[in-house]
């Protein structure tokens, strides 16, 4: 099944999803969000994340055209390197703002 086919099937999943999202992702706590990502990146954990996401990049014989499917905030896009484009997409306008 293509993504189109996938997104016109569950469009009221989508809907619903989106729904959630704008009551969750108000413009406070994206900004709660952002001020942990200000401690968090750099942290052990964090490169323990970025390593695995490096290394699995590191078996690709040239560089990819990435697509982040809730992306948030980029966390983890310092982790990227030696990509052709990159594309993030988050059902949360506020976070994708802040991006």
């Amino acid at each position: 099944m293509n993504i189109k086919a996938f997104l016109f099937r569950n469009k009221s999943l989508l809907v619903e999803a989106q729904r959630r999202a704008k009551v969750k992702y108000q413009k406070e706590f994206v900004l709660s969000y952002i001020n942990h990502d200000k401690s968090y990146i750099g942290s052990q954990s964090w490169n323990y994340k970025a390593d695995l996401i490096r290394k699995s990049l590191s078996y690709t014989s040239k560089p990819l055209d990435i697509l982040d499917f809730g992306c948030g905030t980029l966390r983890y896009f310092e982790a990227l390197t030696d990509f052709n484009s990159f594309k993030g997409i988050d059902i949360s306008e506020s976070m994708i703002a802040y991006a």
